[in-house]
């Protein structure tokens, strides 16, 4: 008796032109999947609810999938599809039945069912994409996310950093480059997040040039404006990139950044 869990795979067959679910397919029966599918069309053709009805009423299906592209999505009839699909899956195996979008490209979320966007989406560019979508049909989560820097970073161009906190602020905000680099470190200025400005005013800057830590003699500037989650720090460099640079409040814990992590 097969007892691997198995999946309903529902897509269209313009997605198939080139075998990219094909592919899919293949790639999750190698995972151990039981992969059945039939050569449904989401825009055009018979309704999507009864497409997959027989995927919903047989006991033996673990989950249900779709390979779905942004082009799809943007059609309002295959919008009604599959939201009148989705309601009919959850109603008939529950809210626990493992729902699974499938898509070959990044797409706005926006345009995403509100039942799928809040369940398993896959982006065939991770390269876990069959360890999720397999752990995610047997009920199994051991995706592990990294825990994030406190701080988030931007570069805007190759020598201009923007920084930022995740929570509280900055203030005043401060800089530091190894001293070695001190004639390659620009200026340091603040402005709204993820704005670049063409041109900028720094007001109240303030530097010196051999600053002892830890880690060594620093060439250190900072600003009285504070940072937030609002308004980043924006650190510009000359020439090149430092081999780290750090940054944060100049009172507190500033954090140090490998750049060419």
């Amino acid at each position: 008796m097969n007892s691997a869990p198995k999946l309903w795979l529902t897509y269209a067959w313009r997605d198939n032109e080139e075998q990219d679910v094909d592919f899919v397919i293949s790639e999750l029966r190698g995972t151990g999947l039981e992969v059945h599918f039939d050569r449904a069309q989401l825009i055009v053709g018979k309704r999507l609810w009864q497409q997959v009805d027989a995927a919903i009423k047989d006991p033996s299906v673990s989950a249900w999938a779709m390979f779905v592209t942004e082009n799809s999505l943007r059609s309002e009839p295959c919008l009604e599809e599959i939201a009148y699909a989705l309601d009919r899956a959850l109603r008939e195996k529950g809210s626990n039945f493992p729902l699974i979008g499938i898509f070959p490209a990044p797409v706005d979320r926006e345009i995403l069912p509100s039942a799928l966007a809040t369940r398993l989406y896959v982006n065939l560019r991770d390269p876990s994409w069959k360890k999720q979508i397999h752990d995610g049909v047997v009920g199994k989560n051991t995706f592990n996310v990294q825990a994030p820097t406190p701080f988030g970073h931007k570069w805007h161009t190759e020598l201009t950093l923007e920084v930022w906190p995740r929570a509280g602020t900055w203030a005043p905000f401060a800089a530091m480059v190894p001293e070695e680099e001190h004639d390659n470190f620009g200026t340091i200025f603040v402005s709204s997040r993820n704005y670049f400005p063409k041109s900028m005013m720094t007001m109240g800057l303030f530097e010196q040039r051999r600053h002892d830590t830890t880690a060594g003699l620093m060439s250190l500037k900072h600003l009285q404006q504070p940072v937030d989650s609002i308004n980043s720090g924006f650190i510009c460099f000359k020439n090149r990139r430092p081999r780290v640079v750090c940054f944060g409040p100049l009172n507190g814990e500033l954090y140090c950044m490998d750049t060419s992590a």
